[in-house]
């Protein structure tokens, strides 16, 4: 060989070498590459979805304060399902306090409107006179605001109401929660 040929096989082989020293340095640090970019893609969704949360936290604020006094008045929970089922517990209990025996409660679908959903539950129990106005002051008398509708009574026995006579007593007591938004 000559020298000529010497020098380009030589070039060649340090060609080859400058080659694989480069890929192999290089090739670590494309993957390193490639994983922080993985990783501040993760981080930069994570952050989206703190800041849609945060939009989502600021609205249920802003809603919360242009409720102001009013909220006061309205059923709570965490859905008209739930806000009716603690108005139904909340008869129950103020039913059995009072010495009367609750029959059946039953809630009614809500009605939505713009910002206040209507909620109405139809109860049925058995008290006499007594407990029936301290149940029905009870309810109509604290917060939230309450209104009973479609009061009925009927005497189960004596003519006399205060002789602890039973009331069949059956109403539907409506109240409004402020819609999720």
């Amino acid at each position: 060989m000559s020298t000529q040929g010497n020098k380009i096989a030589a070039l060649a082989i340090l060609l080859v070498l400058i080659a694989v020293f480069l890929f192999a340095a290089a090739f670590p640090i494309w993957r390193s590459y490639q994983s922080l970019y993985s990783e501040i893609a993760g981080v930069q969704e994570r952050l989206d979805r703190a800041v849609a949360a945060n939009e989502n936290a600021k609205s249920t604020l802003a809603r919360s304060e242009s409720l102001g006094e009013l909220e006061r008045f309205l059923l709570v929970g965490e859905s008209t399902t739930h806000a009716a089922a603690l108005l139904q517990s909340r008869i129950g209990d103020l039913v059995a306090r009072y010495g009367g025996q609750l029959t059946s409660t039953q809630a009614i679908p809500a009605e939505s409107g713009q910002s206040m959903a209507h909620l109405s539950v139809r109860a049925h129990f058995m008290a006499t006179a007594e407990s029936l106005v301290r149940i029905l002051m009870d309810l109509e008398g604290q917060l939230p605001l309450l209104v009973m509708e479609e009061l009925r009574v009927s005497s189960r026995g004596g003519r006399n109401l205060y002789e602890n006579t039973l009331l069949d007593v059956s109403f539907r007591v409506s109240g409004w929660m402020a819609k999720s938004q």
